[in-house]
C-alpha cells in the first residue's frame, strides 16, 4: 500500500514503515527472549522432535496445515520450525506444507463448499474483481500477484482461488513459487533467534561481530525482496483486477 501525504503518494514510506515495523517487532522479540526461558523451551522442543524420528518433522508439518485450515495464524509453526531444524530443511518442511494446506482448501472449496464460497466473494467487490480477473488465460499470474501481494489471509486465498475458474494445476505451482520467499524469511528469522538464545545461555561458541553483522544484513536483505515482491504483487492485481488491495477498504473476510 503506498502512503498518501497531503494529495500526493509515496510508495517508499509504507516500505520504510513495514521495515521498521519489523525491526521493531525483532527487537521486543529479543528482549522478551532475555527476560524467559524461551531458549529452554527450544532446547526441550528440539529433544522431542529428535525423539520422534521421521514423525517430528511430520508433527510440525501437520500442524502447520491444521493452522492454515482453520485460519489461524502460522508464522509461531514456521518460526519454530526455523529454530529446531534450520533454515533449509524448515524451508523444505513448510514449503510442501503450504502448499498441500492450499491445495487441501481449494479442493475443498471447489467440490464441497463453492456456492457458500462464492456467496461470500459477492459480498466484497475486491474480491469480486479478483475473482473476475483469475478467469482469464493468465489466472496463474494473478494467484502469484496475490500470493505476493499478502493483502489477504492465506486461508482466504485458497478458498477465493478453489471457487474460480483457475486450473488446479498452475494454481498449485504458482503457489509454491509465490510462497517460497516469506517462507525463507521466517525459517531464517526463527534459525538467527534460536543461534541468539544458544549462544546466550553457551549451549553454542559465540559468534563475532562480523558474523552477526552478516547474519543480521541477510536477514535485511531478503525481508527487502519481501517487501519489494509485495508490491510488485500488489501492482500486477492492479493491472490485471483493476483493484488496490492496499486501499483502506477490506479485501474480505477476515
Amino acid at each position: 500500500m503506498d502512503q498518501t501525504v497531503n494529495g500526493r503518494t509515496y510508495p517508499h514510506l509504507w516500505t520504510a514503515g513495514k521495515l521498521f515495523l519489523f525491526l521493531l517487532i525483532v527487537a521486543g522479540l529479543v528482549l522478551l527472549a532475555r527476560n524467559a526461558p524461551i531458549d529452554q523451551t527450544i532446547a526441550w522442543l528440539t529433544a522431542e522432535v529428535e525423539a520422534l524420528g521421521i514423525w517430528g518433522p511430520l508433527a510440525f508439518g501437520g500442524l502447520f496445515v491444521l493452522f492454515t485450515v482453520f485460519f489461524l495464524p502460522a508464522t509461531p509453526v514456521v518460526l519454530a520450525s526455523g529454530a529446531v531444524f534450520g533454515t533449509l530443511f524448515a524451508t523444505a518442511l513448510i514449503s510442501a506444507a503450504s502448499t498441500l494446506s492450499a491445495a487441501l482448501s481449494f479442493l475443498g472449496s471447489r467440490y464441497v463448499a463453492h456456492e457458500r464460497v462464492a456467496a461470500r466473494i459477492r459480498r466484497y467487490p475486491k474480491l469480486g474483481a479478483v475473482y473476475r480477473a483469475l478467469a482469464g488465460p493468465d489466472g496463474w499470474k494473478v494467484v502469484v500477484a496475490v500470493r505476493l501481494s499478502h493483502a489477504m489471509p492465506f486461508g482466504v486465498q485458497n478458498l477465493l482461488f478453489g471457487a474460480s475458474p483457475v486450473r488446479f494445476v498452475p494454481f498449485l505451482a504458482a503457489t509454491w513459487a509465490a510462497m517460497l520467499p516469506g517462507t525463507i524469511l521466517y525459517a531464517y528469522l526463527g534459525h538467527l533467534g534460536a543461534a541468539a538464545l544458544q549462544e546466550g545461555a553457551g549451549t553454542e561458541p559465540a559468534a563475532g561481530v562480523e558474523s552477526w553483522a552478516l547474519r543480521v544484513g541477510g536477514l535485511i536483505v531478503a525481508l527487502l525482496a519481501v517487501l519489494y515482491v509485495g508490491q510488485l504483487g500488489r501492482r500486477i492485481v492492479r493491472e490485471k483486477a483493476h483493484v488496490d488491495l492496499g486501499a483502506n477498504e477490506p479485501a474480505g473476510p477476515s
